[in-house]
């Protein structure tokens, strides 16, 4: 286990590397496209942390996933709400 573990952080760190180092060479090449895909990619970040709620209660199959989804999705934007959404999702169900 620890090891499969171990395997799987070693190829999220070679894939951020690799990230990296396309991205500096991308942005050596045409400046424009690599911050275009930096907004891109920032853009992305932002909705799945919106979403990390609603992503980790489907991850546990949580009986009141879809509950949880709509919270975030309608009160979200508060803080309070996904403060909420999030805990209520690592949670333990009854």
């Amino acid at each position: 286990m620890v090891e499969k573990t171990l395997k799987k952080n070693n190829r999220i760190s070679l894939w951020i590397v690799g990230v990296i180092v396309g991205m500096t060479i991308l942005y050596t090449i045409s400046p424009d496209v690599a911050y275009g895909l930096l907004g891109g990619a920032t853009a992305i970040g932002a909705v799945l942390l919106y979403f990390l709620p609603s992503i980790v209660a489907n991850k546990r199959k949580k009986d009141n996933a879809t509950a949880i989804t709509v919270l975030n999705l309608f009160l979200g934007w508060t803080l309070i709400g996904w403060v909420i959404a999030l805990v209520w999702a690592v949670s333990k169900d009854k």
